[in-house]
């Protein structure tokens, strides 16, 4: 082989490649703003529109009486649900994403609660979301319908935040708020006298 046709070879095998990362170098600001508006991912088998299942969990949620405007007064110390879902309200406009894992987070600090009221212990605080209410519904606290609307919300929550940063897209500014609604109406369900 000569020199000249091991060059040439080399520049057929890397052109294509380097017009792809050329044209995505130059074009990263617009597609990444196009990317982000996008609230559907359809990759092989798994397709997720956050919207569509968002309003799915909404409706599971009235059909079962979860969602209420109801506040709760704080006990102090660590930050109680209200608060919380207060605070994901604030960052609900500027910043959807962030507002749904702070709504998420009342969920499982109502959890907690409810778990440790039940028990009788201090122990569920170091179990996570998904433990608590695998006891919350063996222990009859829990029915199946706000079991499987907690696992759609926990679901949702992880594309919420993981969605972000693999360039798929975020949620929209309403999208948060009613997620905050549902978190508002579980928190209720789970502490009501509180």
């Amino acid at each position: 082989m000569q020199p000249l046709e091991f060059i040439l070879g080399v520049i057929e095998a890397t052109a294509w490649p380097a017009v792809v990362l050329a044209a995505v170098f130059l074009l990263r600001k617009p597609l990444a703003s196009i990317l982000r508006a996008l609230t559907k991912l359809r990759y092989k088998d798994l397709e997720l529109d956050f919207g569509r299942e968002l309003r799915e969990l909404g409706q599971q949620a009235e059909e079962a009486h979860l969602v209420t405007e109801q506040t709760r007064k704080s006990r102090g110390g660590p930050k109680e649900p209200a608060e919380l879902l207060d605070e994901a309200e604030q960052l609900a406009e500027e910043f959807p994403e962030p507002a749904v894992a702070v709504a998420w987070s009342a969920v499982e600090s109502a959890l907690i609660e409810a778990a440790e009221s039940h028990a009788g212990s201090d122990q569920h605080r170091r179990f996570s979301p998904s433990r608590n209410m695998k006891f919350l519904a063996d222990s009859n606290i829990l029915d199946k319908r706000t079991l499987e609307l907690l696992h759609g919300m926990q679901r949702l929550r992880n594309v919420a935040i993981h969605e972000r940063w693999n360039a798929f897209g975020g949620i929209s500014t309403g999208e948060a708020y009613e997620f905050i609604r549902l978190a508002r109406g579980i928190c209720g369900r789970l502490t009501p006298n509180q």
